[in-house]
């Protein structure tokens, strides 16, 4: 049902299952339903619903092992770092990579170690980031099938483009979508063609970030993507019509993605939506509303903890956008925000 996007349908199914199970006192049924509550309210955006849900899931399950419940524990990690909270994700991450061990299934591992990179570059701690990605590629690379390549170099990709080294970003961004496509698995396929479109279009590479985004949009009929995918979609291609100079696509493509994220319940991925249609706006000759959508951006990312990259750059914008309005004082301040938030203190 939820692969089907009945939502609605899948959610009462649950609540009955839960009932039964409170009734007959199943904890172990009562998790695996409360997993289920709570990857539906991802599905609609609801990350601090859903994290409440897969928390209860892994008190009612007493701590269920994750080679048994993988996707319990993974979830409540992304979520974890979606709310601000990646310091809580990387412990949780951590732990469950600690439980499964060397001798691990490879497929498992690969997951909590990509998940645990997100989480940990997500606080700031980069070289840990890196490193786990690397000692998994040297002690493990026999076992390497595709979908585990996908999922690696997708956090590598990741890496490279928060940090900023935007043409290693592009080059594992490449392999990335080679390495879904060989896989075959749709929700990799989606996700590869998102972040390599990312890529690009930090290089201003558009013609191919328009291909990829295209390639995103047609996937989607594989792959139910859930809000924040659409949000991280709508974005992009706001973006990639900006630097085609197409005004009207770029503008109804920021407004659809922030009112799709409205809901706040990923503050940084709102404050993403701000940015681009403060761009967007700006670039309309539409000031006074640019104004709103930049300071609208910066909260945003100001209350999703670990985005500084986004942040920074969200500053550094918006200094330059003062600016030119001739308020070179708040200029200034911003553009000290940016400068502080990046390692070496420069924007």
């Amino acid at each position: 049902m939820v692969g089907l996007g009945q939502l609605d349908e899948a959610e009462e199914t649950l609540v009955l299952v839960l009932r039964r199970a409170d009734a007959a006192e199943d904890d172990d049924l009562a998790s695996k339903a409360y997993e289920g509550l709570g990857t539906i309210a991802t599905r609609r955006g609801r990350e601090t619903r859903a994290r409440e849900l897969f928390e209860r899931a892994v008190e009612r399950g007493g701590e269920p092992d994750p080679a048994d419940r993988p996707w319990l524990y993974l979830e409540l990690g992304r979520v974890l770092s979606s709310v601000g909270e990646p310091q809580q994700a990387a412990d949780l991450l951590q732990w469950a990579v600690d439980r499964l061990g060397e001798s691990g299934d490879i497929a498992i591992v690969a997951r909590f170690t990509t998940f645990l990179s997100y989480a940990l570059a997500d606080f700031g701690e980069y070289g840990r980031a890196n490193a786990v990605l690397s000692e998994l590629l040297r002690d493990r690379a026999e076992e390497i099938d595709d979908i585990t390549s996908q999922r690696v170099n997708y956090a590598l990709t990741r890496l490279s483009h928060n940090t900023g080294r935007t043409d290693q970003s592009i080059v594992y961004g490449e392999r990335t979508v080679a390495a879904a496509l060989a896989s075959g698995d749709a929700t990799a396929i989606f996700n590869s063609y998102l972040l390599a479109a990312a890529t690009q279009l930090d290089a201003g590479n558009t013609t191919r970030a328009q291909e990829l985004l295209g390639s995103a949009r047609g996937a989607i009929g594989a792959h139910s993507p859930s809000d924040v995918d659409m949000g991280f979609l709508l974005i992009d291609e706001a973006r990639c019509a900006l630097q085609l100079d197409d005004q009207p696509v770029a503008l109804e493509r920021a407004l659809e993605a922030v009112e799709l994220l409205s809901d706040m319940s990923m503050p940084g991925l709102f404050g993403l939506a701000q940015l681009t249609l403060a761009r967007v706006r700006e670039a309309g000759g539409d000031p006074e509303r640019a104004d709103r959508a930049y300071r609208a951006a910066i909260e945003g990312l100001r209350r999703q903890n670990g985005w500084n990259t986004d942040l920074a750059k969200a500053y550094r914008r918006y200094g330059k956008f003062l600016r030119t309005q001739g308020r070179d004082a708040l200029a200034l301040e911003m553009l000290e925000n940016a400068s502080d938030l990046l390692p070496g203190g420069s924007a």
